[in-house]
């Protein structure tokens, strides 16, 4: 027979089992008949060591899942330029009928099939949330280092219980070179848990998402199935701003006296491995130069020198520089990774006038902030 014990009318014993039984009879020549209920087990004249002579006969399903998102992406604590340190998080959970002992947890980060090349070192070693719900957490490894060729046990393997619907949440960050060479870009990651039951090891692939008993719907790299590896995306975004050096500050086109018109350059560069949407230039210019700014003398415009991204958008019309009209662009510039959109914008400042805010005692600054949202609707921003 085939059984489906996810459906919603399945009718469990006290123990979580589905039980079953059979009834038999037959009558003698006396016309006599006689009748049995089935006991669980192989000999029909016994009580099969089970204490009675008419125990339901049990069926268990032992199964582990285990889910993976990425939690953490940020600039490698190590220093190195351009690498990343990535958390994980990984949901391991008792989906079945059976108590599970012996768990275990492999991630060989290294693998080709995951990182490969890509992957550093290991910067936090694996924890246990005490979110978990375990009977008895197995224990960690202190040797891991996610290597195939090394250590790629998280745990020793030898105990740990899951009593069924238990589960387990894992922690560890570890670092990534994504200009590594051979490296392949999207980077993938995928742990293998397992777990003895009564009656079978049982083992599962991580599917990308939060939710050991689902196919994770919507998840980074969902394809409908349960075992869907988890992309390692790096969406990141810098932009600087600088007094162009291709126009330096000249005597105020309004001429008023000892007043300047400023052109300011401005990159925003899409340094990660996503592309980038909705992308803002907020660059509020009143806010941090007081009373020494005096007004936009040219609108902002896109600087073919340095702008490489084929979808620039345009730039709102209200931009002041002043408060709620601070934001530059309109939203539609995309940002593929590598992309540069460079802006040009003059001012005119006046260094004399009242309220002007200078720091250090002497200097005009002046900063701009840049955002921009990936696929998985993460936003990323940066001050100049």
């Amino acid at each position: 027979v085939e059984l489906d014990p996810d459906n919603p009318t399945a009718q469990f014993a006290s123990d979580g089992t589905l039980a079953n039984q059979a009834i038999a009879s037959g009558t003698s020549p006396d016309d006599i008949t006689v009748e049995d209920q089935s006991d669980e087990g192989s000999d029909p004249t016994t009580d099969n060591n089970e204490g009675g002579y008419d125990d339901p006969t049990t069926v268990s399903f032992p199964a582990i899942a285990v889910a993976k998102e990425f939690i953490n992406v940020q600039e490698a604590a190590s220093g190195t330029e351009g690498n990343f340190d990535a958390t994980a998080r990984m949901i391991i959970q008792n989906t079945g009928n059976e108590t599970l002992y012996n768990i275990q947890l492999t991630d060989a980060l290294d693998h080709m099939s995951n990182l490969g090349s890509a992957f550093v070192g290991i910067v936090s070693m694996p924890v246990i949330d005490g979110a978990s719900t375990a009977t008895s957490n197995p224990s960690l490894n202190g040797s891991y280092n996610g290597s195939l060729t090394g250590v790629d046990d998280i745990f020793v393997g030898n105990d740990g219980q899951l009593d069924p619907g238990e589960y387990l949440i894992v922690e560890l960050t570890f670092e990534v070179d994504p200009d590594a060479s051979g490296t392949m870009i999207p980077l993938f990651n995928q742990a293998v848990a397992q777990g003895d039951g009564n009656t079978a090891t049982v083992t599962d692939l991580s599917d990308s998402g939060t939710n050991p008993t689902t196919s994770n719907t919507g998840a980074p790299g969902d394809t409908g199935g349960f075992d869907d590896p988890t992309p390692l995306t790096f969406p990141f975004l810098g932009v600087a701003k600088q007094v162009d050096p291709a126009s330096p500050p000249v005597p105020a086109s309004s001429g008023t006296t000892g007043n300047f018109d400023v052109t300011y350059l401005v990159k925003m560069v899409n340094t990660g491995t996503d592309s980038l949407t909705d992308l803002t230039l907020t660059d509020d210019i009143a806010s941090l130069m007081g009373g020494a700014f005096v007004g936009i003398v040219s609108a902002p415009t896109f600087n073919g020198t340095f702008t490489t991204t084929a979808t620039t958008g345009g730039f709102n019309a209200a931009y002041t520089g002043d408060g709620i009209n601070a934001e530059m662009l309109d939203g539609a510039a995309i940002l593929a990774p590598g992309d540069t959109l460079a802006v040009d914008i003059t001012v005119e400042l006046d260094p004399d006038a009242t309220g002007a805010i200078f720091a250090n005692g002497d200097a005009l600054e002046n900063q701009a902030i840049a955002s921009g949202t990936n696929a998985d609707d993460v936003t990323v921003s940066d001050e100049s």
